[in-house]
């Protein structure tokens, strides 16, 4: 029996990793999940790899987006630019050593002059200083945000994949449905001829076959609208599966617990307080350009026709006095722009705060009406039988049963969607923490068996 929110032990071999071909590490994940059971399905490995004829699964959609969202690329390579940056920054701290020479031709018998020479320059500097740690912190804001466009991503392509197995699932329900109101439609029409039933019961029965169809187009558009949304951020369409009977979904963790892991782990947070960091250290610097800087220097010259070699050891001591305005102007850009680190950091603390009791309020309300359904789903079952019963030794009408049936249908319509909505307020909450990771798509995954309705 697959559950949620319990705490897993090590993933197992054969999931996400077994597809990256690349090397790449797979991150841990915590609470959530237990460990996998065994597939449903012909091969060992994750619920819906092993038969991919007709699309991909949820593991190999995620990877293949990592690959080929334009905006993931693009964080990457602001990153790499922002680590360049660290290197530039720490390179002004570090001495700086120089080489040159030449040589003049006189002419007329006249020796050439040949001049060679070197210098090593240390520069001691509290604004340079400052501006390494503006760009550490500033690299490490660009890591944060790059990991937070990764949990986007994941987390957009999780819901993709869910909602195309929701619509999946739905046209497996109205199929059974219309099978159904079609045997009920043929019956109400020859006991309508046989002069026992109303022309009523039969019109209702048509109605409802009708009413299925119109249903089951808005299933077929809304697949096909997840099945585009899924090939615009993966480049491939997903295989279709649906949950499996056995699946279960525990109690979510208190919403306690999930602030605690989204203030420690939190991608989004963890970049706006980076930046405020950087916009503090930029100031800082601003603020000590007007310090002194102190240029010390070793350098030795030859000269063959002085035939002279000279060393010598120079100090330099350079304070800015007059930079027309651009010191304190520099200093009241820092500052407005701090502040309004400081003011994002704030919006971010407040925003993911409201959405994470948002997630989990959503995630325990359809736990509730899991629950209510199930038992809704067992009585509308035992229901229709007894109705059915009736309506063979002929005091029930058909009219009856199809409610009975339509009853039966909503219930287990209203389950899946329940189900589905827990697992997508899920995917959300953890992307709020950071928490989508190979891990997470592998159980996600594991929940349900191939097959479905295209």
């Amino acid at each position: 029996m697959r559950t949620a929110n319990s705490e897993p032990p090590p993933q197992a071999a054969g999931g996400i990793d077994s597809l990256r071909a690349a090397g790449g590490s797979s991150s841990s994940f915590s609470a959530d999940f237990p460990p996998p059971a065994p597939p449903i399905g012909d091969g060992g490995g994750v619920v819906g790899e092993s038969s991919l004829s007709n699309g991909k699964g949820l593991a190999e959609l995620v990877l293949g987006a990592e690959g080929f969202d334009a905006g993931l690329r693009g964080a990457r390579a602001v990153l790499e630019g922002e680590r360049e940056g660290v290197g530039i920054a720490r390179s002004r701290l570090l001495p700086q050593a120089s080489a040159s020479a030449s040589r003049s031709f006189a002419g007329g018998g006249t020796p050439d002059a040949k001049r060679a020479g070197a210098e090593l320059v240390q520069t001691f500097s509290l604004p340079r200083r400052e501006s390494l740690r503006a760009a550490e912190k500033t690299a490490a804001a660009a890591a944060a945000e790059f990991r937070g466009q990764l949990q986007s991503l994941r987390a957009r392509v999780v819901r993709g994949w869910l909602r195309a197995q929701l619509a999946s699932d739905t046209l497996l329900l109205l199929s059974a449905r219309k099978k159904t109101l079609g045997e009920r439609l043929k019956l109400a029409e020859k006991l309508l001829a046989a002069g026992s039933a109303l022309r009523a019961d039969a019109l209702r029965a048509r109605a409802r076959v009708f009413d299925v169809e119109a249903q089951r187009a808005q299933a077929r558009n809304e697949l096909a609208d997840a099945r585009a949304e899924l090939e615009r951020l993966t480049g491939a369409v997903p295989q279709l599966a649906k949950i499996a009977g056995d699946a279960e979904f525990a109690k979510p963790q208190p919403l306690a617990e999930w602030r605690e892991r989204i203030a420690a782990n939190s991608p989004r947070l963890k970049a706006a307080a980076l930046a405020s960091e950087a916009a503090r250290f930029s100031l800082a610097a601003a603020e000590k350009s007007a310090y002194p800087e102190l240029d010390v220097s070793l350098g030795a010259a030859s000269d063959n026709r002085l035939r002279r070699f000279d060393e010598r050891l120079q100090f330099s001591l350079r304070q800015p006095l007059y930079t027309g305005g651009r010191i304190g102007a520099e200093k009241r850009r820092l500052m407005a722009n701090a502040r309004l680190q400081d003011a994002r950091l704030l919006a971010a603390r407040r925003e993911v705060g409201q959405q994470a009791r948002q997630r989990h309020g959503a995630m325990e309300s359809a736990r509730a009406r899991m629950r209510a359904l199930s038992a809704a789903v067992a009585a509308s079952a035992e229901a229709l039988g007894a109705v059915d019963f009736g309506h063979r030794q002929g005091t029930r009408t058909t009219a009856d049963v199809l409610s009975a049936e339509e009853e039966l249908f909503d219930s287990r319509l209203q389950l899946r969607r329940a189900q589905y909505n827990y697992l997508e307020n899920l995917t959300l909450l953890r992307e709020l923490a950071g928490g989508v990771d190979d891990g997470f798509v592998v159980r996600v995954e594991s929940f349900f068996a191939p097959g479905g309705d295209g």
